[in-house]
């Protein structure tokens, strides 16, 4: 009999604690983990100065899957003016991720919702290594970048956190920044202030160059109203019936026997 009361007594602290969520690793190297798609953009038009970006527009850029990096539309072989180009885009250290001139981000996009909870990058150029990380929580279908610019970056694009100097080769956690945000949309890129936030100590633009190789997070059950958006993790009624049935149940059984 106790071992019946202990089954259901299990089924119960598993209702109150919510879906159990799978932490994964998806590799962004060569060809993408399932799951993920990968796009490159970047502020590019006009001028080659960084500090001008508020009003340049952004545009698609070339994500180089063998090492994580990015180059530019407007890179020395895109026919545009040689005053409006970024000179040195797809060299050394620029084949990175990077802020030189233009700011570069990484646009993945997941088959499901998923909360993101550390990055892991492969290279960078120095010590110095500042990335900002944004997540979608708009409506489905106002996500597009193309055309718009960074400072007035909205309907939905929400910023995570800038962060200071992160490893190479490690799981860096992106903290509390990111818990209990769940999206199919996530922006990984060299530090970017016109996206808002406050400028931590370390911050500055200009000389971070990174790789990304992978991200870490979680997915929820296929389904689950608790991911999207995220929740107290309360459990339906009719679960809390079933097994309140159950114990109910197995106490009046009890109660006979002893009778």
């Amino acid at each position: 009999m106790n071992k019946h009361l202990n089954v259901l007594y299990g089924a119960l602290a598993m209702l109150l604690a919510g879906p159990v969520c799978a932490t994964t690793t998806w590799g962004l190297h060569d060809t993408p983990s399932t799951g993920v798609s990968i796009a490159a953009v970047a502020n590019t038009d006009g001028t080659n100065v960084a500090n001008n970006a508020a009003v340049q527009k952004i545009e698609a850029a070339e994500w180089v899957s063998t090492y994580g990096g990015i180059n530019n539309a407007d890179n020395p072989g895109s026919g545009r003016l040689a005053s409006d180009i970024d000179a040195s885009e797809g060299a050394y250290p620029e084949h990175a991720i990077d802020n030189n001139e233009r700011y570069e981000m990484v646009l993945l996009t997941f088959s499901e919702k998923v909360n993101l909870s550390a990055v892991n990058l492969n290279w960078r150029y120095g010590s110095d290594s500042d990335i900002t990380v944004m997540a979608f929580q708009g409506a489905t279908g106002s996500q597009g970048l193309i055309g718009k610019t960074w400072s007035t970056l909205d309907s939905g694009w929400n910023l995570i956190s800038h962060y200071n100097n992160v490893p190479t080769n490690t799981n860096y956690a992106l903290g509390a920044g990111a818990a209990g945000i769940y999206s199919s949309f996530w922006l990984i890129g060299a530090y970017n202030p016109l996206v808002g936030g406050s400028a931590a100590s370390g911050l500055d633009i200009g000389d971070d160059y990174v790789k990304l190789a992978s991200v870490t997070g979680t997915v929820c059950p296929p389904g689950n109203s608790q991911c999207s958006p995220p929740s107290s993790n309360v459990p339906e009624p009719g679960s809390f019936a079933l097994v309140g049935l159950g114990l109910l149940g197995v106490m009046r059984l009890r109660k006979a026997r002893q009778a």
